[in-house]
C-alpha cells in the first residue's frame, strides 16, 4: 500500500511543529541571558526557512498559545 503524502497537511504540520520549537528556544535563550535583540534574531533565523503560509500558521499558533496562557 503506497501513501501519498498531502504537502499543504505536511507543511501544516511543520509549521505546528516550528511553533512549538521555537517558543522553546526563545525562552531557553531569554533564559541563559540573551537579550531582547538576541532572541529577535533567533526568531528571524529561524522564520527565514518557512513559507509565508507557515509564518502565518507559526505566528498563529504562538499566539493562541499567549492566549491561552492569559485566560482566567
Amino acid at each position: 500500500m503506497q501513501t501519498v503524502l498531502d504537502i499543504e497537511v505536511w507543511a501544516s504540520e511543520v509549521a505546528v511543529a516550528e511553533a512549538a520549537a521555537l517558543r522553546e528556544a526563545v525562552r531557553d535563550s531569554l533564559v541563559d541571558g540573551a537579550g531582547l535583540t538576541e532572541a529577535l534574531a533567533l526568531v528571524r533565523r529561524r522564520m527565514r526557512s518557512l513559507t509565508p503560509q507557515q509564518r502565518e500558521i507559526v505566528v498563529g499558533s504562538i499566539d493562541a498559545a499567549s492566549a491561552e496562557r492569559r485566560l482566567p
